[in-house]
């Protein structure tokens, strides 16, 4: 299978394995295990792990079938570390401009907002993927990236910052620590 058809399928696949992320934590019962992976409460920071970590798992597939799909080590951990930036970042400044720019607030318009940016971080790293002269160092950015993205991730469910961002809009709470207590 080429890698472009790859691309075309992760898009469906991701936005329905974000879908489904966020119903995974209260379906488990809250275990805490699951919590620096999926949403435990609905900010937009525990939202968007439902974004990043599916990116991931796909460019993660990509990587050890870059020899089936023709793509290079480097362009694998790029493709991961772009798309797992874009998607989340496209997501956040589309949603704020429409709630700010129009005040309201709808499922599917959440729904088309992560979609298009699901689509656009994936095209975004397959161009790049497709484009690039891979490098060492390169390969050595974006794994630096992916680890920075994913601990943000594991570290802000435990111990957010008091910005709206991560403050679940419904009760107010930061965090797994403030549920747990």
């Amino acid at each position: 299978m080429k890698f472009e058809k790859w691309i075309y399928i992760s898009v469906p696949l991701i936005v329905s394995l974000s879908a489904a992320g966020r119903h995974i934590y209260n379906l488990a019962d809250q275990a805490e295990m699951l919590a620096p992976f999926v949403p435990i409460n609905k900010s937009i920071w525990e939202y968007l792990k439902t974004l990043v970590f599916p990116v991931l798992m796909f460019w993660t597939a990509a990587y050890f079938a870059r020899y089936k799909l023709k793509i290079s080590r480097t362009g694998a951990l790029t493709g991961a570390a772009l798309s797992g930036v874009v998607s989340p970042l496209m997501t956040v400044m589309v949603y704020y401009f429409y709630i700010c720019a129009f005040g309201m607030h709808s499922r599917l318009v959440d729904f088309l907002i992560a979609a298009m940016s699901v689509m656009t971080g994936q095209f975004t790293a397959h161009h790049m993927c497709m484009a690039m002269y891979p490098s060492k160092r390169q390969g050595k950015y974006a794994f630096a990236v992916i680890v920075i993205l994913v601990a943000a991730f594991i570290i802000f469910t435990y111990y957010p910052p008091k910005l709206p961002i991560f403050m679940d809009p419904e009760t107010g709470s930061y965090g797994i620590r403030r549920i747990m207590d």
